[in-house]
């Protein structure tokens, strides 16, 4: 093998195991699976080991080095890792459906329905100062569905908001704008970063008194619609 040649094969040898490097650290920021795995997040870690051995050898065939040759290999090795490293990233942090708004105060108040591999929640999301979503799930089952509901939401100037089971007038969130904790039956929580929490659970929570003479029912939510 002429040096001109083993050159641009160790050239492209050191351009996969950059890729390769990259590849394995964005698997490893994700965070630990929880259940079963999705489908993205199998092909996600699939991609990890089959995309840079495909690149190995594609930098193994190739003689020449140019920037076509290098952007080749880049796409091959770290492509499909990072395509299926964004869908998990959006499943994990985006709502999978949005079954209405409320505004309370200032603030639109947002309802949704989350699914994981064997979960789902309901709960509704805010914005903190920087304009980011802060999600406070409420209720949840452990299988990937939830019961036929209808939810009435009570809302009181400027800041409060009740979620109330209608028909059973069983309280399950309040919220008052601007708090850094909102109250479920499972007792207080913190707004989380991503629709789908670790778990739901803890003590049972007493709920600020509603005064009917000052709320008004902002919105019917019935699921499955």
């Amino acid at each position: 093998m002429k040096p001109t040649v083993m050159a641009v094969k160790l050239g492209h040898l050191v351009v996969v195991g950059a890729c390769s490097v990259i590849s394995f650290l964005v698997i490893g920021a994700s965070e630990p699976l929880a259940g079963w795995p999705s489908w993205n997040e199998v092909l996600m870690i699939g991609t990890g080991f089959v995309s840079p051995a495909l690149a190995l050898l594609l930098a193994l065939l190739l003689t020449r080095f140019t920037w076509l040759t290098v952007t080749a290999i880049v796409l091959t090795c770290l492509g499909p890792t990072l395509f299926f490293a964004a869908q998990v990233y959006h499943e994990r942090n985006c709502p999978e459906e949005l079954l209405g708004s409320v505004q309370v105060g200032a603030q639109t108040v947002e309802f949704y329905v989350d699914f994981g591999s064997d979960t789902a929640v309901l709960g509704f999301s805010v914005k903190d100062g920087t304009g980011r979503s802060r999600y406070c799930p409420f209720e949840g089952s452990s299988y990937r569905g939830l019961p036929p509901m209808t939810l009435d939401v009570f809302v009181s100037d400027p800041d409060e908001m009740w979620v109330v089971e209608s028909g059973a007038g069983l309280a399950l969130a309040y919220y008052r704008i601007g708090s850094c904790r909102y109250m479920t039956r499972y007792g207080l929580h913190t707004p989380i970063d991503r629709p789908m929490p670790d778990g739901l659970g803890g003590g049972s929570g007493e709920f600020p008194d509603m005064d009917t003479g000052r709320v008004r029912k902002a919105l019917t939510i019935t699921y499955p619609d």
